[in-house]
């Protein structure tokens, strides 16, 4: 018996009207009212989202391998611009919604909430039943763009 997951095991909302979910979140997306999407995956998984997803929906596709060889830094800026845009129900997911989608609300948390990775970590950790776990190259970038935040606010105070 091939059930289909629960809303909470596929969606869950973190802040201010941005959720963090995977492919099968297309089940919810009315129920949620969510008006936007960024859609993170491989050319082929974006090709197969177009088939599930409403076509009446804002959306942001990021092509995105998960491996510890893809890098998030060039592209979360664009991702953090589109969830500000016009502050609506926006729905960031990939295909198991573990590490890619969490990688770039991670991004997100440390940029505009001013959260360092183990609190942003922990943070999306308590509001899901599914796990968080960016992969090691996402993590590595992740750090790295956390250290350059907090070394900046910290020239800022000393200003």
């Amino acid at each position: 018996l091939n059930l289909p997951p629960s809303k909470s095991e596929s969606v869950n909302e973190i802040v201010d009207n941005i959720f963090l979910g995977n492919y099968h979140t297309r089940l919810f997306i009315e129920e949620l009212k969510i008006n936007r999407i960024v859609e993170i995956g491989t050319e082929e998984e974006l090709k197969n989202y177009e088939k599930y997803y409403p076509t009446n929906l804002e959306k942001l596709p990021i092509v995105l391998e998960d491996s510890r060889k893809s890098t998030i830094l060039p592209l979360y800026q664009s991702v953090i611009d589109f969830i500000k845009k016009d502050r609506e129900y926006v729905l960031i997911h990939c295909s198991a919604g573990v590490s890619r989608s969490v990688s770039f609300v991670i991004a997100y948390l440390l940029k505009e909430k001013g959260m360092n990775l183990d609190k942003a970590i922990s943070y999306i950790s308590s509001k899901r039943t599914i796990y968080t776990r960016p992969n090691v190259g996402f993590m590595r970038e992740l750090r790295g763009l956390s250290q350059e935040l907090e070394s900046r606010e910290l020239v800022e105070l000393s200003r």
